[in-house]
């Protein structure tokens, strides 16, 4: 088994700025422009909501095994293998809507797209924290991490922002060029990083998936964990598909109006993941992930009951503060947790509930947004939360040593 050899400055530097570009155009289509594109060509939340699961069904399916690909396969490789394909992603996207190719009338083109889009996220975001694990000293690790997690919330704050001033301006495609050429940007940083082999060419594929799956399974620690992150991940989706949506028909904003009071959000989550990055200690960092989920569904459910601009914006605010914490603390602990050679797979069954939980929350929260309503589906969604994490909370015993500072 290899060790990694850690990288210099500039080599940490050039990760950490092709991460950050990748990160703002990955939430600026991901997250925000294929979900309002969609509602604005359907005037469907399922249509919408369909989108967004199409676009990490991949991850469902497939994560796990490209954990295993990352353990043992050259993980520079294969993160700019997925770049490219955002980038064919994003020039599709900005080609056929120049083109007349996508339409009211003829939106399919945006599922396969989607799909595409997914395959890409398979390998990016467990590709990242796998990355960064060759790059630092395992001292350093949390404190890295959690800087890598601050810069996804920067670019999931400056997405909806990005999208809604050029969108002010220029026509949805070229939103969507714009959006390329950030990652294009980012595959140059990420040239700069070193590639090194990897460190289990000998262990198949599907066997390193399993030693990977039994690893998460006997770590009592690490299964509980990955499986509270399930319920404080559940708010994601909705917040992503239903929020623009409700600032639309509940508060009447245009789309830049809109993309500036999702800044709200984004400033609560600025917040929250700069509060994550000064936390040391790991007890008082596990009871602050419980706080803020609970939190985060209360705010959830007020969030529908609300008809100001400024008390919507507070309640955003705090969803904001309560998913930063969460986003950056969970994966930071994980990744201390993790051998290096097990790094690949954990951080894969992180991103399925990172990414998977959302999409499935978001699907179900447009159907009922749909039938009843959008502020009452923020509701639905923020109750189920908030009892869900209440009967984890209380059934896992690790989150419980936790929430007592002996885990």
């Amino acid at each position: 088994m290899q060790t990694p050899t850690r990288g210099s400055k500039s080599e940490i530097g050039a990760f950490f700025m092709a991460s950050f570009l990748s990160l703002l155009a990955g939430n600026a289509i991901t997250s925000y422009g294929l979900v309002v594109l969609s509602q604005a060509l359907s005037g469907s939340n399922v249509f919408a909501g369909s989108v967004f699961l199409v676009n990490v069904l991949p991850v469902l399916l497939l994560t796990p095994l490209a954990g295993a690909w990352l353990d043992r396969y050259p993980r520079r490789q294969l993160l700019l293998a997925a770049h490219a394909l955002q980038v064919a992603a994003a020039a599709a996207l900005a080609g056929g809507l120049a083109l007349g190719l996508i339409y009211a009338g003829n939106r399919s083109p945006l599922l396969v797209i989607a799909v595409f889009n997914g395959l890409a996220l398979v390998i990016v975001q467990p590709g990242r924290y796998a990355l960064l694990g060759e790059l630092v000293s395992a001292a350093t690790l949390a404190r890295a991490t959690s800087m890598l997690n601050f810069l996804m919330i920067v670019g999931f704050a400056g997405a909806p922002a990005l999208v809604g001033v050029i969108r002010a301006r220029y026509p949805w495609s070229t939103v969507f060029a714009a959006i390329a050429v950030l990652f294009l940007m980012s595959i140059a940083c990420l040239l700069y990083v070193p590639a090194r082999s990897g460190s289990n060419t000998q262990q198949s594929s599907l066997r390193g998936l399993a030693r990977g799956l039994h690893f998460a399974k006997n770590d009592l620690s690490v299964r509980h964990l990955l499986m509270f992150s399930v319920i404080a991940m559940l708010p994601l989706g909705p917040v992503q598909v239903l929020v623009p949506e409700f600032l639309r028909s509940t508060l009447y904003l245009g789309e830049q109006g809109r993309g500036v009071l999702m800044a709200a959000m984004g400033a609560g989550l600025l917040v929250g993941g700069g509060t994550a990055a000064a936390l040391s200690s790991e007890r008082v960092r596990g009871r602050v992930v419980i706080l803020a989920t609970l939190i985060g569904s209360l705010a959830l459910l007020a969030l529908g009951l609300q008809r100001l601009p400024l008390t919507v914006a507070l309640t955003l605010v705090a969803i904001g503060i309560s998913g930063g914490l969460v986003a950056s603390l969970v994966p930071a602990t994980l990744q201390t947790w993790t051998p290096d050679h097990f790094r690949g797979r954990i951080m894969s069954l992180y991103s399925v509930a990172f990414q998977g939980t959302p999409a499935l929350a978001g699907v179900m929260a447009g159907y009922g947004a749909d039938r009843w309503g959008v502020a009452h589906a923020l509701c639905a969604v923020g109750g189920m939360m908030l009892v869900a994490a209440c009967i984890m909370g209380a059934g896992l015993s690790r989150i419980r040593f936790w929430l007592r500072g002996e885990a």
